[in-house]
């Protein structure tokens, strides 16, 4: 028995007067007595302590738990000031533009947003085109667009050189849509995932594979609600219109990412079990890059994923997916220095490409064995 199964058995935890008594046993009637009355003495009993005590330490654990929700939520621009319920459940975060930002230079400010990459932050008036009833970038917008935001827990207040900002967390934002969806019955369910922090390309992939998004409860909140979950949100609102449809175009986006991602992954095992049929040198430089991979592909499904309209959705996953999914680091400089950095290496993208052409050779030739099969016992 290993240390971890050494623990109280179920009896010790019964109360002393609980137990049962045998001739061995020390539990006379006088150690009863004086255990009765340390009990009153003590207040010990359960019933006799007072409720008020127990609740104030619910309190006190339940405070504790919130002022740690809201402060995982600070961003590099927001602070989160605080929550309140939803009424349908879940809650709403209030964060505030933070004091000075307003003051920088447009330029300055611009800067700053461009250094978070890859996990950019909105600045105030970005928010605007969220409850935008009019037109964005010359393409109609539905005049409820605004009124909806609001329903779904979305709100964003100027006042001079401060800015107000409210985001539902994952629970409410679904009890609200599907309050949503009684009065539009055509409306798809949401799917949305929850995740601690900062999750790695391969979370990241596998969530917008198998999902609708994913949305951080820590400090990317901010960033993975006006980046991802209210382009998903307008994609479903406008489902239907113009010949496109929601489940049917996401569908195939995923598809295409799944099959990228199938070979990477065939790749990386076959590495690890000794089944490719290739030189020791050759195995080498799939190894080293394979992360690169996996990078790349995060990241070209993070550009996808930030789509508000459907026909950048398609465009999107034909520019990224549709050769390497290293090209991505031709096509966005900024993802290049940010990978550059992140690996300490200079990337040079036309070899990354040739090397994705070689893994495709790989599995086509079937110069990858099948895992050996396991026979049933």
């Amino acid at each position: 028995m290993g240390p971890i199964d050494k623990g109280i058995t179920p009896e010790e935890f019964l109360p002393l007067e609980g137990k049962k008594e045998t001739a061995a046993s020390p539990q006379n009637a006088k150690v009863k007595k004086a255990f009765k009355k340390a009990k009153e003495a003590e207040d010990l009993s359960p019933k006799a302590r007072s409720p008020l005590v127990r609740q104030a330490s619910l309190r006190e654990v339940k405070s504790l738990s919130e002022k740690t929700e809201i402060k995982k939520k600070n961003t590099e621009f927001w602070d989160c000031t605080g929550r309140k319920p939803n009424k349908l459940g879940g809650y709403l975060y209030h964060f505030t533009f933070k004091t000075g930002l307003y003051d920088l230079p447009e330029d300055v400010l611009m800067k700053k947003f461009f250094e978070q990459y890859p996990a950019v932050e909105p600045v105030p008036f970005m928010w605007n085109s969220i409850f935008a009833t009019g037109t964005d970038m010359n393409r109609p917008l539905f005049p409820e667009k605004g009124n909806i935001m609001n329903k779904l827990g979305y709100a964003i207040e100027h006042s001079g050189k401060e800015a107000y900002l409210t985001l539902p967390d994952r629970e409410a934002l679904l009890s609200n849509w599907e309050e949503l969806r009684k009065s539009r019955p055509g409306l798809l369910p949401l799917d949305i995932i929850s995740g601690e922090g900062i999750v790695g390309d391969i979370e990241f992939i596998e969530a917008y594979i198998a999902h609708d998004g994913l949305l951080s409860t820590g400090k990317e909140f901010v960033h993975d609600h006006f980046y991802h979950i209210e382009r998903v949100i307008f994609l479903k609102l406008t489902s239907g219109r113009d010949g496109h449809h929601y489940e049917q175009e996401k569908y195939q986006v995923a598809v295409q990412v799944a099959s990228v991602y199938k070979r990477i992954l065939l790749i990386d095992q076959a590495l690890k079990e000794g089944r490719l049929k290739i030189p020791m040198e050759e195995q080498d430089e799939l190894r080293k890059h394979l992360e690169l991979f996996f990078t790349s592909l995060g990241q070209s499904v993070d550009n996808i994923s930030a789509s508000s309209y459907y026909d950048n959705l398609l465009s999107s996953a034909k520019e990224f997916l549709s050769t390497s999914p290293t090209d991505v680091f031709r096509k966005a400089p900024d993802v290049k220095s940010y990978t550059e950095k992140r690996y300490g290496k200079k990337l040079e993208p036309e070899e990354l490409s040739k090397l994705w052409e070689k893994m495709g050779e790989l599995t086509e030739r079937k110069d990858i064995p099948p895992p050996p099969s396991r026979k049933k016992k």
